[in-house]
């Protein structure tokens, strides 16, 4: 039984899944087994590689093209590995079977899952340098404000007034309540910073 890195094959297949209660419903990505020693972080990600290898049944084959789509670090695709070998489930890295026994094989397993942990940290140092460069220039500012400055100006007067309701000033704004709270806590830090 092959299966491939994409799970639009394996989603239908929750009740079958090692290790998850499945009550006859979809779960959630975002819902890891706790007790895995898989479901650490990235969960989304995790949640993936999980099901994955819960999916694969004791004599069949885990088919991925490459070992960094399987994990992004060195620990996690020793762990997935592991538990791999202990189901008598077959690894097939890029078309060819990794061989938990053979001395070779363990090593080149290590020197491609050290390459990959590498690869994902170059792209991870890489974004965040482009990230604070484009910040520097000025091109990364953020979101656009919801309200113009004068628009904030009369809002918190129209509050401070006490003539309507908060529901009504993001009525008549078309502005969320979380909105209308940091426009009121910006003003006043403005007049604290003002009288100091």
């Amino acid at each position: 039984m092959n299966f491939s890195t994409p799970l639009h094959a394996i989603r239908s297949t929750y009740p079958d899944l090692h290790g998850w209660q499945a009550r006859g419903q979809r779960m959630p990505p975002d819902e890891p087994e706790q007790n895995s020693e898989l479901a650490r972080d990235d969960s989304y990600f995790r949640w993936h590689r999980i099901s994955e290898v819960a999916a694969v049944r004791s004599g069949g084959e885990l088919v991925v093209t490459k070992l960094d789509r399987l994990a992004r670090s060195t620990r996690d695709a020793s762990a997935i590995a592991d538990e791999l070998l202990a189901k008598g489930v077959a690894l097939n890295i890029g078309g060819s079977i990794h061989d938990p026994s053979d001395p070779m094989g363990k090593l080149l397993f290590n020197v491609l899952a050290m390459d990959a942990e590498f690869e994902a940290d170059l792209i991870r140092m890489r974004t965040r340098e482009g990230v604070k460069v484009a910040k520097a220039k000025g091109k990364l500012r953020g979101r656009k404000p919801k309200l113009s400055p004068t628009q904030e100006k009369h809002l918190v007067e129209l509050c401070q007034q006490g003539a309507l309701t908060t529901a009504e000033l993001c009525a008549e704004f078309s502005i969320g309540r979380a909105t209308l709270y940091r426009a009121i806590d910006r003003a006043k830090t403005a007049r604290l910073e003002a009288r100091a």
